[in-house]
């Protein structure tokens, strides 16, 4: 579930880098002004699509257009420095609203109009098969350069591991890079103190990767692992579907247990992974396991 705060926060490419995620741009929808909220709003998935839910002194409220709904079931959500919303068509249960074709489908809800439309379709190494149900993944958003990171599974076998992460170029509406050959989960951008890294969980096993991106946002160099959720005290054999960062040096690795299955594919049982970042080694140092409860 994520925030929209009341906050807009002025954006500077002019900025000098600083410790802890290049996300202080984000924006709040522009048409969620027509609902008045003095508070909070938030965003989350049901079965039918993404819901804006926020409290009123008469109760809680609930916003979902119809148009919300051409996506079929979705999952995960990026907000850009303009305040329109990303999120991906993601199969839940059965594959009746979500067929294998619509698996790689971006979608976005416009910060003006408040309307979803088909943003981009992302490309697959080979074409979607029942045997895989599942496409994009994870999102993740850069404000220093304006790309959106796209993390899909699309063409993926048990055997073969033929994942992309792909840098959108949103002014352009372009795919700026890709990084082949990986399938990954959850994954955001963070500014360490020796470069800007892209990190990613791996959906076939615990570990945490990340790759160095250079001054365009693009991918530089080899991803390298920086921690196995398997591997911390109190761990399981989970994958990171999501990466959050509280604050500006802690992470929040949300670990399910995921295996290309529908069943398990967005349970809401798992644990969630607490790290601290030391900037003179440049590593992230476990800190503390909570079990996640239904």
């Amino acid at each position: 579930m994520s925030l929209f705060s009341p906050a807009v926060r002025a954006y500077s490419i002019a900025h000098k880098p600083r410790i802890g995620p290049p996300t202080t741009c984000l924006r709040r929808p522009a048409f969620v002004a027509q609902f008045k909220v003095e508070g909070d709003v938030f965003i989350d998935m049901d079965l039918n699509g993404p819901v804006l839910r926020w409290r009123e002194p008469r109760g809680a409220r609930v916003y979902q257009p119809a148009n919300w709904l051409i996506a079929g079931n979705t999952a995960g959500e990026a907000l850009d420095r303009d305040g329109n919303i990303y999120v991906f068509s993601a199969p839940y249960i059965n594959l009746e609203r979500n067929p294998p074709w619509k698996q790689n489908n971006l979608y976005r809800i416009g910060s003006r109009t408040g309307l979803m439309s088909l943003f981009m379709k992302l490309p697959a190494e080979h074409p979607p098969t029942t045997a895989n149900p599942f496409g994009i993944m994870g999102l993740a958003y850069d404000c220093d350069t304006h790309s959106l990171y796209v993390s899909s599974v699309a063409g993926s076998s048990y055997d073969e591991e033929r994942g992309r992460i792909f840098q959108i170029d949103l002014a352009q509406r372009t795919i700026r890079d890709i990084l082949p050959g990986r399938d990954a989960f959850g994954l955001m951008v963070y500014q360490g103190s020796k470069d800007k890294r892209l990190y990613f969980g791996s959906a076939r096993e615990s570990g945490v990767w990340s790759i160095s991106l250079d001054e365009d946002g693009g991918f530089r160099g080899e991803p390298r692992l920086a921690f196995r959720l398997a591997e911390a005290p109190g761990g399981q054999d989970e994958r990171a579907m999501r990466i959050l960062f509280p604050q500006p040096q802690v992470m929040e690795v949300v670990g399910i247990p995921f295996f290309y299955s529908l069943r398990v594919s967005y349970d809401a049982l798992g644990r969630n992974y607490f790290y601290r970042y030391d900037p003179e080694t440049d590593q992230w140092q476990f800190q503390q396991v909570q079990i996640r409860k239904p």
